[in-house]
């Protein structure tokens, strides 16, 4: 019994011999211990920390304590009270997402709770509080770590609830019973709930309705309304210097491209975006060439954005919405610039700032970077591109031609070879859509993607180098080449950056976003249909071919997710998990879970193997028709297997069978031939088999 092991290693004083609770009392400590710890996959703190010791003070004083303790309770209401007050004013300042200062309430009420337990109501109630945190706990998390906790979390429930059973009782529990119990109701409860989430189909997008944003920002004094990267900081640059690639941040969120960088950028998960479908977030936009780099003509052109109270409205740039509203809520991991990467069609942003700044090139920016933790969420009509819509676009009009000057601008470094192979690509198409789709497949086919390509000389025309020399490239040469090209044949064209959709994490339900992901395209405009997105990097995902998910069944995603992540690890684990589930699927099919009761019943593993072997030979007589009978003897068994035409030629070798069956079983011999027997057995048959088979064919 727990008493009685807790005694004989010496830690007695953690557990009453006369409190038939005891045992439940840890299990309600666990429950709670592991709710907090959740918490703990969220953010770190050090309230977390002191949480969970003061609730193992309390659970031990809970226990000991027998006295009057009115002053304990006199305790406890006064800091339920303050708990109250603390609560209502945090919702003030998370009004949008009511989910943390739940969870900060629930956190220091079990605390409070813990003081408190002298009945088994008591205990339930603080399992309840526990389960109530860890599902706000759930719906905070976002990343595969909460995983082991929930598992953990899930266990420590079967305990309680089993040793809540025996206390009703007031049995204390043996240890080797309730191990047995809980392991096969939690293999059980554990395969059972990953086939079901394997197999259960559903979508990409479940979000809460409420918006969850966090507490409003602190604002500086003076806001800076300019592009804030401290990645690249902003100043004059040695046009002749190599300029390298900080693996931390992307280098196209400041005022200037240089698309002379050379680098890498690194895999760490940049953003986690919650949403059902695949989309490019926008970030902000250039409009001036110079043959080395792309510059905005007008960076300080701002609008200033307030709001006494959440939401943001957007002005709606995009005419290619579905008349669906949908939420996307955005989560930074890791440190990023001030822009506001956004989706298309955004209309309403709930932004933990009370201001912000609209460039003229309709991106957003923050008074501040936006640093790992803020989140925020956005209210979009996902876009539907209709092609009709779009080929129905016409050339740009003599009026806005002016409008669109800076977006027509092609300069004088680029060489007339650019402008030819523009106008060859295009040739004979009239409409500007067209045009466009006919430069994204020319740049696509023509040039592969390459991270490892040298600087190109400074003197030089970057896109001309890139086509013409180097003929190969990453994002920001194909968009840039793009871009100058759709300008040479008459369409309105800006280069934009920002991030693709990421992969999606079917464990989370997240879509992740690596700093890797960062990206380039082209936006043209089409009369009609307004800024459209366009990509020519070679293995992109075009942005207008983006439409919501479907629900399928995850088991694919996760394979495929798990084998992307892992490589070939993936396959030794795969192979290690088939192993496992064969060997459960054994060991709790019938045939197993007879066998180890034949074992705990047979009085010698002689005779268990005597009777397994008895068992085996009752197995062939079923394949060969002659069905086992549960009050029939071996002998029996036998004389029926004798009457049957296809087990009477090796009766003589089964009554030497039984014979010795029975000599073993009843008998106590101890020395046996039977599993040689069983195989003459069945060496016959299949000789016998074969013969009438023989027979038959002549």
């Amino acid at each position: 019994m727990v008493g009685s092991f807790l005694d004989r290693q010496g830690l007695g004083l953690l557990v009453r011999r006369d409190d038939y609770l005891g045992p439940m009392r840890l299990g309600t400590f666990a429950v709670v211990g592991i709710s907090i710890m959740g918490l703990l996959t969220i953010e770190w703190k050090l309230d977390y920390f002191l949480a969970m010791l003061f609730v193992a003070v309390g659970s031990w004083f809970s226990h000991w304590y027998r006295g009057r303790n009115w002053f304990v309770k006199g305790f406890l209401a006064i800091g339920m009270l303050y708990l109250l007050y603390q609560y209502l004013a945090n919702l003030f300042l998370y009004i949008q997402d009511t989910r943390l200062p739940l969870a900060q309430l629930l956190l220091w009420l079990s605390v409070l709770n813990s003081f408190d337990l002298p009945r088994r109501h008591n205990l339930r109630i603080a399992q309840m509080v526990g389960a109530i945190l860890m599902v706000v706990s759930a719906s905070l998390s976002r990343d595969m770590a909460f995983g082991p906790i929930l598992v953990a979390f899930v266990i420590a429930l079967l305990v309680c609830g089993h040793l809540d059973m025996l206390s009703e009782y007031q049995h204390r529990p043996a240890w080797r019973p309730l191990s047995r119990d809980i392991a096969v109701n939690g293999l059980l409860m554990l395969l059972a709930g990953t086939m079901l989430f394997l197999v259960l189909p559903r979508g990409t997008g479940l979000y809460l309705r409420q918006l969850p944003v966090s507490g409003m920002i602190t604002l500086p004094f003076h806001p800076d309304s300019r592009v804030q990267n401290r990645f690249y900081p902003s100043g004059n640059v040695d046009p002749t210097a190599i300029r390298q690639v900080n693996p931390k941040a992307y280098y196209g969120f400041s005022e200037s491209l240089d698309l002379n960088f050379r680098g890498r950028l690194s895999d760490e998960i940049a953003l986690k975006i919650r949403s059902n479908r695949a989309e490019y977030w926008r970030g902000m936009a250039y409009d001036r060439y110079d043959g080395r780099m792309w510059t905005m003509t007008r960076p300080n052109d701002i609008e200033r954005l307030t709001t006494a109270s959440l939401p943001f409205d957007l002005p709606i740039t995009w005419l290619g919405g579905s008349g669906q509203k949908q939420v996307r809520t955005l989560y930074v991991e890791a440190d990023q610039s001030n822009l506001v990467p956004l989706p298309p069609n955004a209309f309403q942003l709930y932004f933990p700032s009370s201001l912000l700044f609209r460039d003229s090139y309709d991106g957003y920016r923050s008074p501040l970077q936006l640093g790992a933790g803020l989140f925020y969420s956005v209210i979009t009509e996902p876009t539907a591109w209709n092609e009709r819509v779009l080929e129905a676009a016409s050339d740009i009009s003599p009026a806005a031609i002016a409008r669109f000057r800076n977006y027509l601008q092609v300069p004088e470094t680029v060489p007339q070879r650019v402008r030819d192979l523009a106008i060859q690509a295009t040739r004979d198409l009239g409409n500007p859509y067209h045009k466009v789709v006919a430069l994204r497949g020319f740049l696509r086919k023509s040039f592969p993607y390459d991270l490892s390509i040298p600087p190109f000389p400074h003197t030089a025309d970057q896109i001309d180098y890139f086509m013409f020399e180097s003929r190969r490239g990453y994002c920001e040469h194909f968009a840039s080449a793009m871009t100058i090209m759709a300008r040479m044949v008459g369409v309105p064209a800006r280069l934009v950056t920002g991030y693709t959709p990421g992969r999606y994490n079917p464990f989370t339900g997240f879509w992740e976003v690596r700093t890797s992901d960062a990206h380039a395209w082209t936006e043209v405009h089409l009369a009609g249909a307004g800024w459209v997105p366009v990509d020519a990097t070679p293995g992109s995902a075009s942005p207008t071919e983006f439409t919501e998910d479907h629900a399928t069944a995850p088991a694919l995603a996760l394979v495929g997710y798990a084998h992307d992540r892992m490589g070939a690890g993936f396959w030794i684990l795969l192979g290690f998990l088939l192993a496992v589930g064969a060997g459960l699927a054994w060991a709790f099919s019938p045939q197993a879970l007879n066998l180890r009761l034949l074992q705990r019943q047979s009085r010698s593993r002689n005779a268990f193997l005597a009777t397994r072997s008895y068992l085996r030979l009752l197995d062939i007589f079923e394949r060969y028709g002659l069905k086992r009978r549960e009050g029939w003897s071996p002998s029996e068994h036998a004389a029926a297997a004798a009457r049957n035409p296809s087990l009477a030629p090796v009766s003589p070798l089964v009554v030497e069978f039984i014979e010795t069956y029975e000599a073993v079983r009843f008998g106590g011999l101890e020395d046996h031939d039977l599993d040689d027997r069983l195989g003459a057995i069945k060496k016959e048959l299949t000789a016998h088999a074969a013969d009438r088979a023989g027979v038959r064919s002549t």
